[in-house]
């Protein structure tokens, strides 16, 4: 999709990249090879080919950077397929009551990596296995999960983020992750939040009895809420896909 995306062109709106599209336009080739352009100039029109082959080249030499400013926010998902093969999806817990994080699970789409608190959560690890990707996929981690990270371990995130929540409800799921998931069909086998509330409880429980009941629940939650996040950007990244074709 990245390649299809004329957005980040010198005044070129949504709206102006569809006319773009409807002229048969579907990627960088075919606006540099197109003879002229309905509503761009020839002079504008060569701007931009100097313009795109910059952003190709900042493309083939990973400009993580680069490539995340020069989209809108709402449009860095336009990334992922490009990228999917070198994100990270994240999830964190935390105790309500002190907004200490107690557990942050990290998947790369083969196999998940967990930090709990009090075993082995510090900002060494936690930094070294986020350096491996570059791009950090959420649900609603631009408002909760990258912010607590930021303050509880000063992290910075220089990868490219792309958070499902908003993408989400441009396709019409609206709601917190639980409600998505049940939208598209995505089954849990923790259902601790649905039969005994708050699960951010577990850590404490654990705390309280050494039970290692307690802590594995908290784990395999967590480790549900991360994982589901695979699922739901391919749906999504295909919806809004779709919608620009």
């Amino acid at each position: 999709m990245i390649r299809k995306s004329f957005v980040f062109l010198d005044g070129i709106s949504p709206k102006f990249e569809r006319r773009i599209w409807d002229q048969g336009i579907n990627c960088w080739s075919d606006f540099v090879e197109k003879d002229s352009i309905k509503g761009i100039s020839k002079k504008r029109k060569l701007k931009y080919h100097k313009q795109i082959e910059y952003v190709k080249k900042q493309l083939l030499s990973d400009n993580i950077e680069y490539l995340s400013n020069c989209l809108p926010n709402r449009e860095r998902w336009r990334l992922y397929e490009y990228y999917k093969d070198e994100c990270v999806y994240l999830d964190i817990e935390i105790n309500r009551m002190n907004n200490d994080i107690t557990a942050v699970c990290l998947y790369d789409g083969y196999e998940t990596m967990m930090f709990v608190r009090g075993i082995n959560l510090n900002i060494r690890d936690v930094k070294e296995v986020l350096s491996r990707y570059k791009m950090i996929v959420t649900y609603n981690g631009a408002s909760f999960d990258l912010p607590q990270l930021r303050k509880y371990f000063n992290l910075d995130f220089p990868q490219i983020h792309v958070d499902l929540k908003p993408l989400c409800a441009r396709i019409g799921l609206r709601g917190g992750l639980k409600e998505v998931e049940k939208l598209l069909g995505i089954e849990r086998i923790t259902d601790y939040e649905i039969r005994s509330g708050d699960p951010c409880k577990l850590y404490r429980l654990w705390k309280v009895t050494n039970d290692r009941h307690f802590l594995d629940l908290l784990m395999q939650y967590n480790e549900e809420d991360t994982v589901n996040l695979k699922p739901i950007a391919e749906h999504v990244m295909k919806k809004l896909s779709d919608l620009a074709s």
